[in-house]
């Protein structure tokens, strides 16, 4: 699924410079349920971006099923973000003046290939998935942070991608939220078989996946599978 490969990131303010990461190597298989984590400035949010294509790479290589991404242009790695990586962000990223239904189906527009009807239906069977039936046309606003972040869940996973990106999804919520979504999400990797890797400090995240990639100063220090992360 995912093939790192002695990835670095060096970032450049003028004449100074800063090694996020140092030459990360690991591998991620399909359907996995890990994390990478670390302290903040670790540089796990670095690697996360890098996989998922938001950023681009300073030396070394990342495969997604097969295809290298470092040598792309941005048409290209863009191609890749939209249709094999869904992300979870930590500010939920949804755009206030738009339903939870309209938030969601965006990402199937911008994929494109799909009339309205079909995406219609296609979001409402995601949004009930995830918990918000009924909730279909409340705005981000109106709704509490828990409901906000499975309303992200379902943008990401409405695509049907392989690999699901989450960045610290449960750094705005109660612990109680906290596990309800980890529950929501560890379920939808059993049923789904998706990938899903988290950046994370939280060690409620840690107590739910499978796999975890400890990262400190850009460099992996520890990478230890557990026979099994929390069962929902």
């Amino acid at each position: 699924m995912i093939n790192v490969e002695n990835l670095q990131k060096t970032y450049r303010t003028g004449k100074i410079e800063f090694e996020a990461l140092k030459g990360v190597s690991f591998n991620i298989g399909n359907g996995e349920f890990s994390a990478l984590a670390g302290a903040s400035g670790s540089g796990k949010t670095t690697l996360l971006n890098l996989i998922g294509c938001l950023d681009s790479i300073t030396a070394g290589e990342v495969l997604i099923d097969g295809e290298g991404i470092a040598g792309l242009d941005r048409k290209k790695r863009n191609h890749i973000r939209q249709t094999k990586v869904g992300f979870i962000f930590q500010a939920y990223n949804l755009i206030p003046v738009l339903t939870a239904r309209e938030n969601v189906a965006l990402a199937l527009e911008i994929q494109g290939g799909m009339g309205k009807a079909e995406i219609t239906g296609r979001v409402d069977a995601m949004l009930k998935e995830v918990g918000l039936a009924g909730m279909e046309k409340r705005k981000p606003g109106e709704m509490s942070g828990g409901q906000q972040q499975r309303v992200s869940i379902a943008r990401a996973l409405v695509k049907e991608p392989p690999l699901v990106l989450a960045d610290e999804p449960t750094a705005n919520l109660d612990s109680k939220t906290s596990e309800e979504i980890l529950e929501l999400m560890a379920e939808l990797n059993r049923k789904r078989r998706t990938t899903f890797l988290f950046s994370t400090h939280d060690q409620l995240v840690m107590k739910y996946v499978t796999r975890l990639i400890h990262i400190k100063d850009g460099l992996i220090q520890k990478d230890e599978t557990k026979k099994q992360g929390v069962t929902a």
